[in-house]
């Protein structure tokens, strides 16, 4: 049976005890309100250090006294006081003292007696003790004047060198405060396979829908993947801007190109060469909107606004086959300038005046040729189809060669 508690027989009932417990080594004594450790006595705290005591039945004398289970295994000394004020005191008196072994939750053994005993040794302490019967000191104790050497089971395992108190000391200073010494733990070999174990444990739970989520993500990569490929295998290795590389918004190398839509308007700072590689079709198609011409070309400082040439230079075609549309004319222009000889039939209607015609020989009376609002032609002819002819006309002088 486990003991937890001790007793004193008093000469007194209904009174107030309490129990004190001192440390046997370090002389501190018991916190059990407050702290619930061994602490240095303050004289302020004597109420945390109490441990009242309770009277067995109703007037019996036999107190008992509990001990907390917060105190830790030991010797200690117990002192127990009764309590004259409403409150423990430095003043109250000792009616019991006594000392005990405790393993941390149960009495185990006992230093001393207390009460009756206490009063025996208080009053012959300093003067000889007789005893009225023999006593007897067993052999494993030894005698007054020696003492034996302590064996058994236990003494054998307090002093074991591996697992004693000395070994555990050791074991205790290795591991430090609060961990310390655990820090940097070499890593045994012998732990490889049990954690191998686990990790296989681990893996083979998991296993089955880690592959299919891995196998799931791996198709789609491979399909995005695939299709990313064929984007980038049409992107040219050339750098862009260069020859055979992307267009950039900035400079870019001379590049050919089959055919360009333009949806906004197009500037060229340097010249700008058409050369139609589609027989029977026209190099610049222009059409203009509203009022706006389909090409409006002006001139440098002593340049053309623009400069016709037929039939490539050496072909038969016109330089220039002005058509307009109904109602309006082919040609209108402030002034024309026709360097070279002009061949080719005006068809239509010729309005406004000429200025001047060069480069054309006309004989001397040909001012005197008028064409009336009618179209009626008068003028001196001399000459039908290279044949003079002669004559006024008349009956009497009819007109006929020469």
């Amino acid at each position: 049976m486990a003991y937890t508690s001790v007793g004193l027989t008093h000469d007194e009932t209904a009174v107030n005890l309490y129990m004190l417990i001192w440390s046997s080594d370090a002389q501190k004594i018991f916190d059990a309100t407050t702290d619930l450790i061994f602490e240095a006595y303050q004289t302020a705290n004597l109420g945390d250090y109490d441990i009242a005591g309770t009277e067995l039945g109703t007037a019996s004398r036999r107190y008992s006294f509990t001990i907390p289970s917060t105190v830790g295994n030991g010797d200690y000394d117990i002192v127990i006081h009764k309590r004259v004020g409403g409150a423990p005191a430095e003043g109250d008196p000792v009616v019991g003292t006594g000392s005990i072994v405790w393993n941390g939750s149960a009495l185990i053994g006992f230093g001393g007696g207390v009460g009756t005993l206490l009063a025996d040794v208080i009053t012959f302490k300093g003067q000889a003790v007789t005893c009225t019967a023999p006593v007897t000191v067993l052999a494993s104790v030894g005698t007054a004047a020696t003492s034996t050497a302590q064996t058994g089971d236990g003494y054998a395992i307090v002093n074991s060198g591996t697992h004693g108190n000395a070994a555990i000391k050791g074991y205790v200073d290795d591991i430090g405060t609060a961990g310390a010494g655990l820090t940097a733990v070499p890593w045994n070999a012998a732990w490889d396979a049990e954690v191998q174990s686990e990790c296989e444990d681990a893996l083979a739970a998991y296993g089955a829908a880690t592959a299919a989520a891995l196998a799931t993500v791996d198709d789609f990569l491979d399909t995005e993947i695939a299709a990313i490929k064929t984007k980038t295998d049409y992107l040219p290795s050339a750098t862009a801007g260069a020859s055979g590389g992307l267009m950039i918004a900035g400079s870019n190398a001379a590049t050919t190109f089959a055919s360009v839509t333009c949806t906004g308007s197009l500037t060229v700072s340097d010249g700008l060469t058409i050369t139609c590689s589609t027989p029977d079709t026209s190099a610049i198609t222009a059409t203009g909107n509203g009022a706006g011409h389909g090409i409006s070309a002006t001139g440098g400082i002593s340049g053309h606004g623009m400069r016709l040439l037929g039939g490539g230079g050496s072909g038969s075609g016109d330089a220039l086959n002005l058509t307009g549309s109904a109602g309006y004319v082919g040609l209108r222009a402030s002034s024309i300038t026709v360097t070279g000889a002009m061949t080719a039939n005006i068809t239509g209607s010729l309005s406004g005046s000429v200025g001047s015609i060069s480069g054309v020989t006309f004989p001397a009376n040909f001012s005197a040729a008028v064409i009336s609002a009618a179209g009626i032609v008068s003028s001196d002819v001399q000459y039908v189809n290279a044949i003079e002819i002669t004559g006024a006309g008349t009956s009497g002088s009819p007109w006929g060669p020469v």
